[in-house]
């Protein structure tokens, strides 16, 4: 049987309008990634299954998170993008980061041998202001 593959989200920085943290496979880094701070996830475990999404017009994670609905790890740009959802990035920025369409196929790809991931939200706070 083939282990669940553990995508551990990180959270290390936040400004007035981001949460700021890594994506980790395994202890790897694979991107970075952002929250709109006014919407943010839960710390917590979670699964996640590959969902089409009917608004953005392709295939994201879509987690099961309690109390909430449609938090997906979708592509965006800018937290403005996102209503409690995350964006994973391959450069963070002061409001958001850039090159997310790629890192969501990666994390897309981890579906191919598994119909759901496991997730973990981890708070990892620094002083690193962006």
């Amino acid at each position: 049987m083939t282990k669940t593959p553990l995508l551990q989200i990180i959270n290390f920085a936040k400004n007035e309008n981001c949460i700021f943290s890594t994506l980790e496979l395994n202890g790897i880094e694979i991107c970075k990634a952002f929250q709109n701070r006014h919407y943010p996830i839960p710390d917590g475990k979670y699964s996640a299954v590959k969902y089409f999404s009917p608004h953005l017009k392709r295939n994201v994670a879509l987690l099961t998170v309690p109390d909430h609905k449609y938090v997906e790890i979708h592509p965006a740009n800018h937290f403005n993008q996102l209503r409690g959802c995350i964006a994973p990035v391959s450069y963070l920025g002061i409001t958001g980061g850039i090159d997310s369409n790629a890192c969501v196929d990666r994390i897309i790809e981890l579906f191919e041998n598994s119909k759901t991931i496991d997730i973990e939200l981890i708070e990892r706070w620094t002083d690193i202001s962006l």
